[in-house]
């Protein structure tokens, strides 16, 4: 399979329509009535070789209809299972999707499995959906990585493509130094808006939005799966959809620049923990900033 890169014109794109014949069945319910660990990343335009500037590890807990994310930089060096110590996020180019589920479990020290994984071609997914719709507390200026300019983002509402979700992911992904990293964050609300658009304003929509994106989803749910995780983690209220960043320290690495070190996860099982946990008393978060 061929991911082609598509260039953005303006802000304006085209409805595509969906045939009857293309339209997703849809169960009778979407709820979804099970609690699990699901990694999401996000790349460019290829996923067969693909550069991750996104990472965040959630669980869902079905009896709180609770979402807890952690937002992982993908500089982070972890050991990555069979290649050693090296950036998480190119683990995922190395052995998909699968290694860095492993790598995950492996380096946070919660003892829990990742039940699932999905990987967005975050440039033809969003620009497929016709642009996303991203809200902002304050106004933001952000690198373009394509040609080395920069544009705004104001403050409210900013209807974006999928160039500029891609180059917003990678200025919140660490590897701009100026950038506080627990800024990270930020990548959840990009998210969180791509997955409204998903869903749509009812299952019609849901399900003749992820016909639209299918090509451009590498991940092992199946498709009821995925109709009902979209469904659901779209109407999670704000004060249920809790968000932290992985607390980590920057150092400079030799032929890489800047990477950071998890200095401690033991702290990490106490956010997602099924009981109720107040964010101030988990010192390893801290300094996490709640954008929801």
């Amino acid at each position: 399979v061929v991911f082609g890169y598509r260039y953005i014109k303006n802000k304006y794109f085209p409805e595509v329509e969906i045939t009857e014949e293309e339209r997703i069945s849809i169960p009778e319910s979407l709820e979804l009535g099970q609690d699990i660990n699901i990694v999401i990343a996000c790349a460019g335009e290829n996923l067969l070789e693909p550069e991750v500037s996104s990472i965040i590890f959630s669980s869902y807990y079905s009896s709180e209809e609770e979402l807890i994310s952690l937002c992982i930089p993908v500089r982070t060096l972890m050991d990555i299972p069979g290649v050693g110590a090296e950036l998480v996020g190119k683990s995922v180019k190395v052995g998909g999707m699968d290694l860095l589920s492993l790598t995950l479990e492996k380096n946070l020290g919660m003892d829990m499995e990742v039940d699932y994984y999905i990987l967005l071609d975050v440039c033809n997914v969003v620009d497929k959906l016709g642009g996303i719709d991203l809200e902002l507390d304050e106004e933001i200026t952000v690198k373009n990585y394509d040609d080395g300019t920069t544009f705004i983002l104001e403050r409210g509402e900013n209807l974006i493509d999928g160039t500029e979700a891609v180059n917003f992911l990678k200025y919140f992904s660490g590897m701009e130094i100026e950038v506080p990293i627990e800024n990270v964050t930020k990548q959840k609300l990009l998210l969180d808006a791509i997955i409204s658009k998903i869903a749509g304003e009812n299952d019609e929509k849901l399900s003749a939005n992820l016909n639209l994106i299918k090509d451009f989803i590498d991940t092992d749910l199946s498709m009821e799966e995925r109709l009902k995780i979209f469904s659901t983690f779209s109407i999670i209220e704000a004060g249920k959809n809790k968000i932290y960043a992985l607390d980590v320290s920057s150092t400079e690495l030799e032929g890489e620049g800047v990477v950071y070190i998890m200095p401690d996860v033991s702290k990490l099982a106490e956010i997602f923990k099924k009981e109720e946990t107040a964010p101030e008393e988990v010192a390893a978060v801290e300094e996490t900033v709640n954008l929801t």
